[in-house]
């Protein structure tokens, strides 16, 4: 295991076979406090909200809205998943 000294947070693990060869260089990324990647299927239901529906959700106009009504369906969503009320989750 080594650190990449040119990203901060970022592992590089090398497997070795019994012969002392490299067989494997796996990239671990360790700073997932920063920023994160998103899984496709996450990007996929994303991308409509980056692109088209990306209107304030507090706003009243209907761009907003959608963005409002989105985010609700989401709490109603993962409150039910974990047991908990809609009004006791929160996106920051």
């Amino acid at each position: 295991m080594q650190r990449d000294d040119k990203h901060t947070g970022v592992l590089l693990l090398f497997y070795i076979n019994s012969q002392g060869k490299d067989v494997r260089t796996m990239t671990v990324y360790a700073d997932n406090a920063a920023t994160t990647q998103i899984a496709p299927q996450v990007l996929e239901a994303m991308l409509p909200y980056f692109t088209e529906m990306y209107g304030n959700p507090s706003a009243i106009y209907s761009l907003g809205s959608a963005g409002k009504k989105a985010i609700n369906e989401a709490r109603r969503t993962i409150a039910a998943a974990i047991g908990a009320k809609p009004e006791e989750i929160y996106f920051t």
